[in-house]
């Protein structure tokens, strides 16, 4: 199959980009290199971070090893998006373009806009014109809001309570109706608390498992009760290549794909601890988060024959196992 992925440079992106080569599709990357990338992170951090730099290489190295098409390319021009996909001719594509971030996308909410909900637009636009068989979108936990109960699922109800979560259920909102008006095919995923390798967006994985390697605290919000369904990256990859080695059973179906575990932050900052030796503070809780929990990726289970691999002990020690290798080179 030929699958283009847009916003495909990210931290997902190449992840699954890797995966799917490895079991034979074409992929063309899509991307702009502008969120999450060398001047914005530039910008936000204050200066280089070497080691993000390194992780940013080691992505286009890998996908280019690995034999992706690469286009630099900004979905929020239609124009521009079609033109690349038409002359591609792509069977599936996969809309990962975002701010995937609450606070960024609160503090500016035009620049969270135009790269998730505008360049979406376009993805469905271009897509039905060039008759593409499958568009995947990557929606996210925080189309629930507080969470109504300790376990959820896809059947129960969105009620977004931040600027990114709105957005992305205004996502879920459009792709649904370019089903019911044009009949583009979709599957919806529904992630949360990813972490993994060569990640840059600073989650709060990333932030204890740094923090602790420069000897700094790990600063909880709060007393450490709030939960996550923190999720390895490679299980979310292995979802995702499950649905397209099941096109039938996942038409126009909406999947949670977590590791079904809820940990606290507490938690997460022990497991970190138990690896590298560090301090453990809390602070103030963090009022822009909404209170979250497990999501079960039952239904994945019974249509896919998906099931998460890791927990948070296995996945984190792979992440931290993965600093310690980058450290030594």
């Amino acid at each position: 199959m030929r699958i283009a992925l847009i916003g495909g440079a990210g931290f997902v992106g190449h992840h699954l980009a890797l995966r799917l080569r490895s079991l034979n599709h074409e992929v063309l990357v899509l991307d702009h290199l502008s969120v999450n990338q060398y001047g914005n992170l530039y910008e936000k951090r204050g200066g280089w971070n070497e080691n993000y730099l390194s992780f940013l290489r080691a992505r286009a190295d890998l996908w280019n090893a690995a034999g992706c098409d690469f286009v630099l390319c900004d979905a929020r021009d239609y124009h521009r998006l079609s033109q690349r996909l038409s002359v591609w001719k792509p069977d599936s594509v996969v809309h990962l373009a975002a701010v995937a971030h609450i606070i960024h996308t609160r503090t500016d909410e035009h620049n969270a806009w135009t790269n998730s909900v505008l360049s979406l637009k376009n993805a469905l636009d271009a897509s039905v014109a060039l008759n593409v068989q499958r568009l995947i979108y990557f929606s996210s936990s925080t189309v629930y809001g507080d969470f109504p109960a300790p376990i959820v699922d896809e059947e129960f109800p969105l009620k977004p309570d931040t600027t990114y979560g709105r957005y992305k259920q205004i996502g879920e909102i459009m792709v649904h109706a370019a089903w019911q008006d044009r009949r583009l095919a979709y599957t919806i995923i529904r992630p949360q608390a990813l972490y993994g390798a060569r990640c840059v967006s600073r989650r709060v994985t990333q932030i204890f498992i740094e923090n602790a390697i420069d000897k700094k605290p790990l600063r909880i919000d709060g007393d450490g009760s709030a939960s996550h369904d923190f999720t390895y990256i490679d299980d979310l990859i292995d979802g995702v290549a499950a649905i397209f080695s099941h096109m039938d059973v996942s038409k126009n179906e909406t999947f949670c794909m977590t590791a079904g575990e809820a940990r606290t932050l507490k938690n997460l900052a022990e497991i970190v601890q138990s690896h590298i030796p560090c301090e453990i503070v809390n602070g103030p809780p963090d009022p822009e988060k909404p209170s979250r929990g497990t999501m079960s990726p039952a239904k994945a289970k019974r249509l896919l024959g998906w099931e998460p691999r890791y927990n948070l002990d296995q996945g984190m020690k792979l992440t931290i196992d993965f600093y310690k290798e980058m450290l030594n080179e």
